[in-house]
Parts: structure tokens; sequence; C-alpha cells
């Protein structure tokens, strides 16, 4: 696994002969199936006893190993074993070559090579693309031009000797302790004082909150209001298989509409009638359905008029008194707009995913405390209920699940740091509030220090 890229996953199918005879390559690709399958526990074996190495050398460390293992007399047995070899390394360069922008260790990384630039190396690439658009380079060199107008292919010269290792030490190690002793190792770090390891920490991307409190009150669509439950009127075209059943009032007075369409989209298209018709006749154009049968979810703007709130600005976290559970209130800009005039309305009050309660604004500081406010981005610690605990950044909040997001923003730290949560494949990260056993809003420096975080055990107060 590589730290800035998703798992590698090597996965390999059966070609199954049609009326077409298979490639070489696909009867390579069954050969080497046939071959895991049968020798399954020393091909794992063996891959363990290699997989630590340096991806560019993994060819010669395989090689070595087969010298001395068991089967290398089997000449077969050694064919395969190269074939399945061969094959996960062209994989994992085919997809090393796919550029991975989602984990934010690469803005570090691009700050520090910014920071190396000299205003001398600046002129110097200036001048070689000056000379290559007049070609008076070759067009294919990567050489660099000196201001003397020489080649020099020494165009990015390292500051010092270990640099290179310095700087994926720096960035991307997650681990203190492993940080602290390959710093201890290096050349570079031999006269450096105890104050500066003291102070050495691991690097976290940091993002600052969106405090911003105003926006849209609600939502552009309107609802209606019916046998208490919230409506909204729907074109028949839009109505399918899937949401028929939201008919308002299906088995009583509407009954007869229900039905009307349920034959219409039960008859082919080809032979069906622009829009479903009445028994007498009359073409049904427009039908209400149920939007939700819980009004208090929705913004009341007036008799009979509802709306859906609009995006969360802040999630804000209560607790009540002899009461370990935590809940979460999503705040919009409906209701900061309402305690700018005075003017009552309702909370929901969040406790589990589903679960909630409706507390107006009056009695929820009577009834609960609020311990904090979570805008967007706001880095904390979260511990669930399971003990898991890791470090993330607060999103917005809905039906009773928070958002969060990856601090690296690749959401390896989520998965396998911290165990928090399960890999996603659309990289984003949700928990129900009921599985949060505390929370708490941690400090983090434009140069990506967290306040007694990723320091020394000695130093950490944190928990």
């Amino acid at each position: 696994e590589n730290r800035t890229n998703k798992k590698f996953e090597y996965k390999i199918t059966r070609k199954l002969q049609t009326t077409k005879e298979l490639s070489d390559d696909e009867l390579t690709n069954n050969e080497i199936i046939d071959f895991v399958n049968i020798h399954k526990t020393k091909v794992m074996e063996f891959l363990r006893s290699v997989s630590s190495g340096d991806l560019n050398k993994l060819y010669d460390i395989c090689y070595k190993n087969l010298i001395e293992y068991d089967d290398i007399n089997n000449n077969q047995f050694y064919e395969n074993l190269l074939k399945l070899l061969s094959d996960i390394l062209i994989k994992i360069r085919n997809e090393s070559l796919n550029k991975n922008r989602d984990n934010h260790l690469h803005h570090v990384t691009d700050a520090v090579v910014i920071a190396c630039i000299t205003p001398s190396l600046i002129q110097r690439v200036t001048k070689y693309y000056k000379f290559k658009d007049q070609n008076r380079i070759n067009k294919n060199a990567d050489d660099l031009i000196n201001l003397n107008g020489a080649v020099n292919k020494n165009y990015f010269p390292i500051p010092y000797k270990e640099f290179r290792d310095d700087v994926k030490n720096r960035i991307y190690q997650r681990d203190y302790n492993n940080l602290l002793n390959t710093i201890k190792d290096m050349k570079c770090y031999q006269d450096v004082d105890e104050k500066f390891l003291n102070n050495l920490t691991v690097v976290y991307p940091s993002t600052a909150p969106i405090t911003k409190e105003t926006g849209p009150l609600h939502q552009e669509t309107l609802f209606g209001e019916r046998m208490g439950v919230i409506t909204k009127r729907e074109s028949v075209k839009n109505i399918t298989f899937k949401n028929i059943d939201k008919i308002l009032d299906k088995d009583g007075g509407n009954n007869v509409v229900y039905n009307a369409i349920k034959n219409w989209l039960n008859t082919p298209i080809k032979e069906r009638s622009e829009y479903p018709l009445l028994p007498n006749g009359q073409e049904i154009k427009k039908v209400k359905l149920v939007e939700t049968d819980k009004p208090e979810t929705r913004i009341k703007l007036g008799e009979k008029r509802f709306a859906k709130s609009d995006d969360v600005i802040r999630v804000d976290v209560y607790k009540k008194v002899n009461d370990d559970r935590l809940y979460f209130v999503a705040v919009n800009a409906y209701h900061l707009a309402c305690q700018k005039i005075n003017k009552p309305f309702t909370y929901l009050v969040w406790y589990g995913a589903g679960n909630y309660e409706v507390i107006s604004s009056i009695d929820i500081n009577r009834m609960y405390n609020r311990i904090l406010k979570l805008y967007r981005n706001t880095l904390v610690e979260i511990e669930r209920t399971d003990g898991s605990k890791g470090l993330c950044y607060t999103g917005g909040l809905t039906n009773g699940i928070l958002e969060i997001y990856s601090v690296l923003g690749d959401g390896l730290d989520l998965v396998y740091d911290y165990k928090l949560m399960n890999l996603s494949n659309e990289n984003r990260y949700r928990l129900s509030v009921s599985t949060i056993k505390y929370i708490k809003v941690k400090q983090i420096s434009v140069l990506g220090k967290v306040k007694d975080y990723g320091v020394s055990p000695s130093l950490s107060k944190v928990g």
C-alpha cells in the first residue's frame, strides 16, 4: 500500500473460450490463474517474502529469492511464478502512471520545492525555454542552459545530500516514532538539540474553517400541505413504478387516479395515449405526491407553504445533564435569520440516524447545554463508541448522519490509520451521531502542526 494512493489490488479473471481462439496473452492469463490455484500457499508465502522491497528492484529481489527457493529445479513452477510477477509489476506500474492528487500532502511537497528555488535557477529555466522557443537547442533534450549558454544537466540541484529522503520522511511519514527514528539516523540532523526533537511533529494539511453565517434561507422549490403531510405537484410523465406509491391518498380518494396511471405505465410505450385517462376520458397531467410525512423537517413559510432548508452552515453539539449521549443540530441560514429578529422556530435535535427530537428555539438552551460549534472544515478529534479514534474535518449533518472529511484527502487516514470508517469509492464518509463517544476541536497552524497531536507521546495531551 502506498500512503499517497489507494491500496493496490491485483485482480485477474479467467478468459473463456468463445468462437474466437484465445490470444497468447489470454492463454498466459489462464495459466497464471491455474498456477496460483494449485500452489496458492507457496505463492502467497513467496510474495510476502518480497513485498517489502523497492518496487523498481522487485524483479531482481524476486529472482534472488527464487535461486534459494525449494522449487527452483521445477522449471514449470519457476516460469509460471515469473509470469505472475511480471503481470503484477506491469499492473502496478500502469496504475502508478495515473496521477492521484487526492492526497493533500502533495501541496506540502510543492511548497518545499518552491522554497528551494533560487533567483539564479529561475533565470536559468527562463533562458532554457527562451533558447528552446528559438530552436537553439535540441527540442527532445531535457538539459538546462546556464547563464553562459552552456548545457547543464544538473538543472535542479538538491540543497543537501539527504534531501529526498528527508522530504519523504518529514512530509509523508504518519507515525511519530518512525519519523523520529529516521531523523536520528540521518547525518544532516546529527547536530540538532533535544528541543528541536521535542518540537518535531507529523505534518497535517491545514484547511481553514468556513465561518460565514449567511446564505439562502431555503431551497427554491415550494411544497404544500394536505392531510397532515407535505405534498408536491409532479408531471405525470415523471411518474414511474418507483414513485407511483407516493401518490397522495392512493388508497382513498385518489385511488381512481392511481389505478389509471398504473394501467398507463403497464401499457407498452408505443401503444400509450399521451396522458393517462380517467374513466370519464379526462386526461391526468399533474398529480400530487407525498414529499414527506414529517412536516417538522421542513421550513414553514406560511399557511400550507413549506420549503426544504438550504446548506448547513454549522453543526452545534449539545449535551444533557446526567446523559452521556451527544446531541447534534444542523444550523442553517433560516435559523440564524429568525434569531436576528427574535422569531420563534424549531430545531431538530439528532441523537442517531433517523432519530431526533423537535425542540423550540426558546427551550433548547433550557433543556440542553451547547458544548461545540462546528463550522465546515473544523478540525476535530473523534472517538467512536467502538474505541476507534482519529482526526478529521467536519462537514454537514443530514438525518442524524455527520459528514466528515479526510485530513489527508484520500481517506486512507480515516480507513487505515484511525479505523474510523470503511473504504468508500465515493471518498465521502459519514458517521451516525449515535456512534460518536466524544468530539473535540483541535487547533492546527498554517504549517500543519496540530497542537498536542502527532508529537512525542510524552508531550501529547490528547484524550
